[in-house]
């Protein structure tokens, strides 16, 4: 198989001997070919780019002209190896089609040296003609379409959207007049016991219209990362049988799902009484665990226990302590928090603590205004400007005139909550 250069008027025009380019039989006709050739090893992107197109009329048989695939004629027929602006070079051409195209060049350059007019061309007409000019694009088109495309996805997605939401509120039924009275709902059976999980389910929104009458309460109340879990009596006891266990692992286990589960209101004496005793344990991550989970169960009475904790030699120990105090809200808890602001390696997390309480921690705040340490004194402002009310404002006034630049900055940041 030979290679061979066209020119782009002989493909066009049906300038070619009539030889099968592909077998060399002399029983051809023109067909209609697209050609493509692009750079390899190139990224798919910049290959589309540079992808040449021209659309060719060649001679082939019968056995050969029905062959089109993607890239050209047939997959094992001749392929372009290279294409201009004015010529296309292909690969696989049969070696008699070559010695006829010479032959045919050279009678047709006889004929224009002589003076013969050279005969009519073969084209079926000139809108076949032009229409290999026209494909000289490079492909770039493909891609302005792909991108518009994915432009008008979204588009299309918020029409429909909208469209879908004044169909559904055109739909809406019209709300019977008070005069009509409420109508009875039909009694519900329900097929298993309810569980506490299941009422966000539930719950209904009257109110709801747009879009489409959807509850948002409701669904705002079931799109918890969890399902709000409980423990049944029997799991309840066999929790509180680990915390008993001689194993640590065991013990801290335990204490990790009863934080992790709602307290109901007749289980929360005894659960508290029972991680108590894991609050002086040995090993810091049972102690950790402990104070977790009292944060959840505990009441007014397991303050003082926890409070305990705040000088605990780990510090994981005391953040967790911290914590459990901004969740019970407590008023002493609130000065043992505040009491950790003058500590630098607990100051951040007291102050969280205390912004968590709220109002409860505003007069335990208030003296740390005047504390010696200027940072002290920054962080109680930043801390007031989020739970402070009129009874701190005279103290803010007075820190608004510190010397300390940054201070007095906060200060009054604080003063404008």
């Amino acid at each position: 198989m030979a290679e061979v250069t066209l020119y782009r008027e002989e493909v066009e025009d049906e300038d070619l001997p009539l030889v099968c380019m592909r077998c060399g039989s002399r029983d051809a006709d023109f067909v209609r070919r697209p050609f493509f050739h692009e750079p390899m090893y190139l990224p798919p992107l910049l290959r589309m780019i540079l992808r040449k197109r021209m659309t060719s009329y060649i001679p082939l048989c019968p056995a050969h002209g029905g062959w089109k695939l993607w890239n050209g004629p047939g997959l094992w027929g001749f392929r372009p190896t290279r294409i201009t602006a004015d010529t296309i070079t292909l690969a696989g051409v049969s070696d008699e089609f070559v010695l006829a195209l010479r032959k045919y060049r050279a009678r047709r350059r006889d004929e224009v040296e002589s003076g013969t007019p050279p005969p009519k061309s073969r084209c079926r007409d000139s809108s076949q003609r032009q229409e290999g000019v026209s494909n000289r694009s490079s492909g770039i088109g493909w891609i302005l379409a792909i991108v518009g495309a994915v432009a008008l996805i979204p588009v299309i997605c918020c029409v429909g959207f909208f469209s879908f939401s004044a169909w559904r509120l055109s739909r809406q039924p019209a709300v019977a007049p008070l005069s009509q009275g409420p109508q009875n709902p039909a009694p519900v059976t329900l097929a298993a016991e309810l569980r506490l999980e299941n009422v966000g389910v539930l719950a209904w929104s009257p109110d709801a219209a747009f879009p489409s009458g959807v509850p948002w309460s409701a669904l705002l109340f079931t799109m918890r990362k969890e399902p709000l879990r409980v423990l049944t009596p029997a799991e309840l006891e066999e929790t509180l049988a680990k915390l008993k266990s001689t194993s640590p692992f065991a013990i801290a286990d335990a204490a990790k799902r009863l934080a992790e589960v709602f307290p109901l209101p007749e289980q929360r004496q005894a659960t508290a009484r029972a991680l108590t005793p894991m609050l002086s344990a040995r090993q810091p991550t049972v102690r950790q665990a402990g104070i977790k989970a009292l944060g959840v169960w505990g009441s007014a009475e397991d303050v003082p226990a926890i409070i305990g904790l705040l000088n605990d030699p780990f510090p994981e120990v005391r953040g967790t302590a911290l914590d459990a105090l901004a969740s019970l809200k407590d008023q002493r808890g609130a000065v043992a928090a505040a009491q950790r602001l003058t500590s630098f390696p607990d100051r951040q997390k007291a102050a969280q603590a205390l912004e968590t309480m709220g109002p409860i921690a505003e007069k335990a705040v208030v003296p740390f205004l005047a504390n010696p340490d200027a940072q002290v004194r920054l962080q109680a402002c930043r801390v007031l400007k989020v739970i402070g009310t009129k009874e701190s404002h005279a103290a803010l006034q007075a820190a608004a005139k510190d010397g300390n630049a940054q201070v007095a900055r906060a200060a009054k940041e604080a003063i404008k909550e």
